[in-house]
């Protein structure tokens, strides 16, 4: 769960707009206090079908893996592997109701052990640059 204050959230609205549609717990602080929680609305209409909702699973990706590699560059490798985990966790969830399977039954990402390993070579110094890379 990400914690801002009112000034911060204000300057970074959109920012704070995109988490919280990507399933992450957005949370506003006034002197300290908890007072708003931004979370995406639902969607209102008709049910989507499966197809649908696979086809649908890559919106908002971008942004939570940009996020991911901007924590982990700054130092914040578990942050940026819970954020990733929340994701693909969420996405596993969805395929396994879609299919009819038990919960647990799709893993996409193995451990987050796996993730954070990925991570951590991303923000080494040259973890940006794919030139030179085998």
């Amino acid at each position: 769960m990400s914690t801002y204050s009112v000034a911060e959230a204000k300057s970074r609205l959109s920012e704070l707009i995109e988490r919280a549609m990507g399933g992450e717990p957005v949370v506003i602080t006034r002197h300290g206090r908890p007072v708003v929680e931004l979370k995406a609305v639902a969607q209102q209409g008709r049910p989507m079908t499966a197809a649908e909702a696979l086809l649908g699973l890559g919106e908002g990706r971008r942004s939570i893996v940009v996020r991911a590699m901007a924590a982990a560059e700054a130092g914040d490798v578990d942050g940026a592997t819970e954020v990733i985990m929340r994701r693909v966790r969420a996405e596993e969830q969805i395929i396994d109701r879609i299919l009819g399977l038990a919960p647990g039954g799709v893993d996409l990402a193995g451990s987050a052990g796996v993730i954070r390993a990925m991570l951590e070579v991303w923000s080494r110094p040259s973890g940006g640059d794919y030139a030179g890379r085998s």
